[in-house]
């Protein structure tokens, strides 16, 4: 179910590859992709189709903030196979069935913000997107449907490409993939979660058991972590544990922890040095919350102006530069209570 008021965010890498795979064709998000997708979401036919028809995800809108470089791009997601939702009154206790009519689908919305310019000065293509989260749409789905209205449904230009040591052009075509954007250090993916647990694996080959039908690929130990342990005693448990674990022939740790917006998740590490700890690379995905003071619907008609601009606001914290607000924006003004 989706509040009102809330709505997690998850961190991601949108990469821009090319199909064939080793074209090394390079596509530029501003000039070859959000054109087209824009043009395509005002005209009606942005519309992928899954689940043998009886469920679609549509690029409703797509905006584009020239002042912060932010693209926004607007997902309506809809199933015809989900139940009707029901509504139970809190004092008669009845229960009351929303029915679908023919050719609808229970719909929700969700809003992808994307920075156009490179991440972090990469050369490569991958740019910082971060993706509402509400139950239907995920990371898969889309990435599946842009590259699906980028290969048949959009209009757009016949790109080609010419093979090295070949004189016949091919044909080419965008590809999307969404990759989690992982917390930067171990200090940092610990501030929003609680270390619950850690396995110690040991890869071996002699067999405790003597039997010859039996091979031993791995042995692992667990370890339940004491509820009242903090962000910092964590850390410094993990570096202490991953050195005793080296030293007996450990090669793998398995961290398992509450996620402040995830629940409850388990990372790897997959070398037990102290600098790959530290770094906890790909161990901790990251996630963020946004609040606001005017309702967010289910299936948001048009873009949610609060909502989008304190999206943007963290794409921008994250990229290290300053948000800066358009004038077309819609600010919400406080209002002044009466005094009793």
């Amino acid at each position: 179910m989706l509040s009102y008021y809330e709505r997690n965010i998850d961190y991601l890498e949108l990469e821009l590859k090319s199909i064939p795979t080793k074209g090394n064709v390079r596509f530029l998000l501003n000039k070859h992709i959000i054109p087209h997708l824009k043009k395509a979401a005002e005209e009606k036919t942005a519309v992928f189709s899954t689940k043998n028809k009886t469920a679609s995800l549509h690029v409703h809108s797509v905006d584009v903030d020239d002042v912060n470089e932010i693209a926004v791009i607007l997902f309506h997601y809809t199933d015809m196979n989900l139940t009707d939702p029901a509504f139970k009154n809190m004092k008669s206790g009845s229960v009351r069935i929303a029915g679908k009519s023919i050719g609808e689908g229970v719909a929700v919305s969700a809003h992808l913000v994307v920075d156009l310019k490179h991440f972090k000065g990469q050369q490569a293509p991958v740019h910082l997107a971060l993706l509402e989260v509400v139950p239907g749409i995920n990371k898969s789905l889309v990435e599946r449907a842009l590259t699906s209205l980028f290969n048949k449904t959009i209009i757009r230009p016949k790109w080609t490409f010419t093979p090295k040591n070949e004189k016949k052009s091919k044909p080419c075509r965008p590809s999307f993939r969404l990759n989690n954007l992982a917390s930067e250090s171990l200090s940092e993916g610990l501030k929003t979660r609680r270390l619950t647990g850690v396995t110690l694996v040991n890869k071996k080959s002699e067999d405790d058991f003597d039997e010859d039908e039996l091979i031993t690929k791995e042995a692992q130990v667990s370890y339940a972590i004491g509820a009242n342990m903090g962000e910092e005693a964590a850390e410094q448990l993990l570096y202490r544990l991953s050195r005793k674990a080296k030293d007996k022939g450990y090669s793998t740790l398995k961290v398992q922890y509450d996620d402040e917006y995830r629940g409850t998740r388990t990372g790897k590490f997959n070398s037990l040095e102290e600098d790959v700890i530290k770094r906890a690379a790909g161990v901790f995905s990251k996630r963020g919350k946004v609040y606001t003071e005017s309702q967010i619907q289910q299936c948001q008609e048009s873009q949610h102006s609060q909502l989008v601009r304190k999206i943007k606001s963290l794409i921008c914290k994250e990229c290290g530069v300053e948000y800066v607000e358009s004038d077309n924006e819609e600010v919400t003004e406080a209002t002044l209570l009466p005094q009793n």
